[in-house]
């Protein structure tokens, strides 16, 4: 018996982990979840889509990257892709 117990102490423990991480989840990325989901719902997706499909999806892409590019100098930081490649943070300084 006292093998059950240990083991339910265990999964309680994990449980108390998993909650206080998807707190911190919440807390750091809840606002900007907020702010998208309010930005997409306001969208007239009805008369976005041809619009899109014309090819305004690629402004859209370039304003993408670009934001993208500008935070990569704003708030440097390592990279883990997929789990597979970490991609360091540059030096900013270029070999000769």
């Amino acid at each position: 018996m006292s093998d059950i117990a240990q083991t339910l102490l265990q999964i309680l423990e994990l449980l108390a982990k998993l909650g206080g991480e998807l707190l911190q989840f919440v807390l750091v990325w809840g606002l900007l979840i907020a702010w998208l989901a309010w930005w997409l719902w306001g969208v007239n997706w009805q008369k976005a889509w041809p619009v899109l499909a014309q090819g305004a999806w690629l402004p859209a892409l370039l304003v993408l990257v670009a934001t993208a590019l500008a935070w990569s100098q704003i708030y440097p930081s390592e990279c883990t892709c997929l789990g597979l490649v970490t991609v360091p943070i540059s030096g900013g300084s270029s070999a000769r």
